[in-house]
């Protein structure tokens, strides 16, 4: 239900990297004490567990490892102690690593520490003048690794997830927080998946003038600039990895499909961990979480999220809802529906969904209990150029401000709801076939909907600047009107539907976050 844009879209970095180790490769930095289902202390936290990431040693970074051996002379911030190949036999002792540590551009701290995996783990590392991360107030710390004459500098944020034990709703640095936003895909005009650094500044002025504190990333991972800027923002982020479509015969097959999605996941996890807008790690969207055969996949996903990191929630977006029997694995229940718009039920069943996560009535049994549940994805449609339809009919921007308007209320007046992520922030194309290539003599989701312009899209800046923003003129509107997913409060060019300014509004009144005018990005 999203193009698949061909070729390299984002950056591609080369690193010359010595032939013999070690070498310092990342800091992962994640808070302290901050384990989403562990006993949590009051607050934010101020100190930090630090992994540092080696290669070229033994059960190091496996890609990056150089041929020589460890051993020898120390030298200052390298290492000392035995290498692989230890003579006689004897049992290698493990290598001490000295590094030094430096907060905020601060004093460097000399450390040392021995690896296990190729990790050297630090837990507990004070940060001085320590200031919590939040929507309200997003202060950024960095931490400067040198060792051997390398040195990595990394960028993150003190602030704990956590479940209030009370209402079972989820919280931040201790206070529970109500999540509101949209889903927000990676499709850019003129440069599709590849956005420039304005592109990405631009819509997150958009998503701070429409009041929210939450994106949920659909459905890949997305770009470091764009979590970047969520840091600084003061934006919450739900990372998923790669999976519409996802089959039971795909859960069942260990040997190829569960091999590559464990490793995407945790390359996801390596690459957005120090991010503190990412509140969630999640797989699978929309998958057959309904049939219990498929339930060891989304607990290996889950084991492995925990292990690797436990201070975000586990999840993924279930349009089975009460029918899902995998919610043992995840600490964060998510659905996906769209009444009023691909049913005829009111809105109001997102308070019969909550109380059954509440009460333990899914699939999945007591399993949901003392967990929070949020709205994954819900929205309705409407096409930019139908604002003055006499009617308030199918596809017009009357009936989608009205169907979501609903779904807002209703997600913000139940207090067993922690959050909702609109579908969509703005118009997007769809692969025309959807998930099955090729359409295989069907008319796909497009079905021969095309939009007659009053001008063709432009393709450059320059024709956007001169000749600015397509208007479609006369379409069939059907699933996919013109090959176009049209559930976004703004269209494909980022111009304003009438949902845009009624959802900020609601979502400013019960959040308190300011406008984007009104509040600063901190970093330190």
């Amino acid at each position: 239900d999203f193009w698949h844009y061909g070729g390299i879209t984002r950056s591609v970095e080369l690193h010359a990297v010595p032939e013999a180790g070690p070498l310092l490769w990342r800091a992962h930095v994640v808070p302290s004490s901050s384990a989403v289902e562990a006993e949590q202390p009051d607050g934010a936290p101020a100190a930090v567990d630090i992994s540092l990431v080696l290669s070229g040693v033994e059960g190091g970074r496996e890609e990056l490892k150089g041929q020589g051996e460890l051993g020898g002379k120390a030298e200052s911030g390298g290492a000392v102690g035995g290498s692989p190949r230890c003579g006689g036999g004897a049992a290698c002792p493990a290598p001490v690593y000295y590094f030094s540590l430096a907060f905020d551009g601060g004093e460097a701290v000399a450390r040392n520490g021995t690896a296990s995996g190729g990790t050297v783990r630090l837990e507990g590392v004070p940060v001085p003048d320590a200031k919590p991360w939040s929507p309200d107030a997003p202060h950024l710390h960095t931490l400067t690794v040198s060792m051997g004459g390398q040195s990595v500098t990394e960028r993150f944020g003190l602030r704990r997830f956590g479940v209030d034990k009370a209402t079972a709703r989820l919280t931040l640095n201790g206070e529970v927080a109500k999540l509101v936003g949209w889903n927000h895909h990676t499709q850019w005009p003129v440069t599709a998946a590849s956005p420039t650094d304005e592109q990405l500044d631009a819509d997150i002025a958009l998503l701070r003038k429409g009041g929210a504190n939450l994106v949920r990333g659909a459905h890949y991972p997305h770009d470091p600039r764009w979590l970047d800027r969520l840091d600084e923002a003061g934006i919450l982020f739900w990372s998923e990895t790669l999976g519409p479509a996802v089959s039971v015969a795909n859960t069942k097959d260990w040997a190829f499909f569960m091999v590559h999605q464990k490793r995407q996941l945790s390359e996801m996890i390596d690459n957005a961990i120090n991010h503190a807008a990412v509140f969630a790690w999640g797989w699978f969207n929309e998958g057959p979480s309904d049939h219990p055969e498929a339930c060891p996949a989304y607990g290996a996903c889950s084991a492995l999220a925990r292990a690797r990191d436990p201070t975000r929630f586990t999840t993924w977006a279930d349009d089975h809802k009460t029918s899902g029997a995998c919610y043992e694995h995840a600490s964060l229940v998510a659905f996906n529906d769209y009444p009023g718009w691909y049913s005829s039920k009111s809105p109001r069943v997102w308070d019969g969904f909550a109380a059954a996560v509440a009460e333990g009535t899914t699939a999945s049994g007591r399993h949901t209990v003392g967990k929070p549940m949020m709205i994954s994805e819900t929205g309705a449609g409407g096409v930019y150029e139908w604002g003055d339809n006499a009617t308030a009919s199918k596809w017009t921007l009357q009936y989608q401000s009205a169907v979501i308007g609903e779904d807002v209320d209703v997600a913000l007046a139940n207090d067993r709801i922690s959050g909702i992520s609109l579908w969509h922030f703005y118009d997007f194309k769809v692969d025309n076939c959807g998930s099955t290539w090729p359409c295989h003599g069907r008319p796909g989701q497009e079905n021969g909907t095309h939009c007659t312009y009053d001008h063709p899209p432009p393709t450059t800046f320059e024709e956007l600047r001169r000749l600015g923003p397509p208007n479609c003129t006369a379409i069939a509107p059907t699933f996919r009107p013109g090959g176009t997913n049209h559930k976004g409060v703004l269209d494909f060019w980022r111009r304003p539907k009438p949902a845009f300014a009624m959802v900020a509004a609601k979502y400013r009144a019960a959040t308190g976050r300011p406008t984007a005018s009104e509040s600063a990005i901190i970093v330190q």
